[in-house]
């Protein structure tokens, strides 16, 4: 199938555990049907596919989606379900290595997909294989749970192995060195920012990270890990986690019965601020229009291109820049900034 999104859970689990908590194939299947159901005059195929290795695993989800979705489901099919129109289910005991392996041996290009990483430990989790999809396939989307509290465990161990290496993507016992004598705030930001870059260091452009922290404590659970090259699926996940971060009810499930909060961005006014001078020194001096601008905003890791008019108007508040209109005639500090206009920024 060429047309459509492909969601993709790579450790999907049983779909519901025995305390009776929804898991993420049940929580996706259910967001794909609320979607379906608003009647849209059209909408793509969504192609949702489901991966468990375990097979008692695999078995008990796949009853659960067959009594939930009213009809059978053939193991390692696209089955299109008749319940809900353009809603293609794959379901496959397979694992997450080699699943990636195959779609890459089976298809030159991939409709746009974004795939979810939930692991329940580190084995299989292959840096290599990731990096590899995100740069075949430009259009693809990665959230990885960076089981931050596992991971942290290692910091008192002299030999770590290839399993957390090869999930890592580069030396994890020097990076454990480095970090050892580090608040738990500044350890947590050099291991994630080691792990994102050894991401960029294999051309994957765009990466965001947010916190699953421990109940109300500052004791880093999980954290969440989006990886892609595509610039508009970037800023579609920037705008979700500050719309989620301005909900302080917003709640992470995972495997275990605690419910840890989730923390995202720092304060909007805040990143303006500093993004504001940012933008200052990359077009001091220069006439740029608006556009040029809002692609320097689009690359930014929380600021909105939405932002960038508020921004724009600040600076000019500074005596930072002014607008040259199309009839020649010269604007200070504007409130409005048309895309025919230029916007000149002032030197030292």
């Amino acid at each position: 199938m060429k047309k459509g999104c492909l969601i993709c859970d790579t450790f999907a689990g049983e779909g519901i555990y025995e305390d009776g908590t929804k898991g993420s194939p049940i929580i996706i299947l259910e967001s794909a049907i609320n979607y379906i159901e608003q009647e849209l005059p059209y909408h793509l195929p969504i192609i949702l596919t489901f991966v468990e290795e375990d097979k008692l695993k695999y078995t008990k989800l796949k009853n659960i989606l067959e009594e939930m979705l009213e009809q059978k489901i053939i193991d390692e099919e696209f089955c299109e379900i008749k319940k809900y129109n353009n809603l293609v289910i794959l379901l496959s005991n397979s694992n997450h290595k080699d699943f990636l392996e195959d779609v890459m041996k089976d298809n030159d290009t991939l409709m746009p997909s974004l795939i979810f990483v939930d692991p329940f430990g580190f084995k299989g989790l292959n840096f290599d294989g990731i990096a590899t999809f995100l740069n075949k396939y430009q259009s693809s989307e990665f959230i990885i749970n960076f089981m931050y509290e596992e991971f942290n465990r290692f910091k008192k161990l002299e030999n770590i192995g290839e399993t957390l290496n090869n999930f890592f993507g580069s030396n994890v016992e020097e990076i454990v060195k480095e970090v050892k004598d580090l608040t738990v705030k500044d350890r947590r930001n050099k291991i994630i920012e080691e792990y994102k870059n050894n991401y960029k260091n294999r051309n994957i452009r765009y990466t965001l990270d947010f916190d699953i922290q421990k109940d109300n404590s500052n004791a880093y659970k999980m954290v969440m890990v989006f990886l892609s090259n595509n610039i508009n699926g970037f800023n579609v996940m920037k705008d979700v986690m500050l719309k989620l971060s301005e909900n302080i009810s917003f709640e992470y499930k995972t495997h275990e019965r605690k419910t840890p909060t989730l923390f995202s961005f720092i304060a909007n006014d805040i990143i303006i601020s500093q993004f504001k001078e940012d933008l200052y020194e990359n077009f001091k001096g220069m006439a740029v229009k608006r556009y040029e601008v809002e692609e320097f905003t689009k690359m930014h890791n929380y600021i909105l291109v939405d932002k960038t008019v508020t921004i724009l108007k600040a600076l000019g508040e500074d005596n930072k820049l002014y607008l040259l209109k199309k009839d020649g005639k010269i604007k200070i500090s504007p409130k409005q900034f048309s895309h025919e206009n230029l916007i000149v920024f002032k030197g030292d």
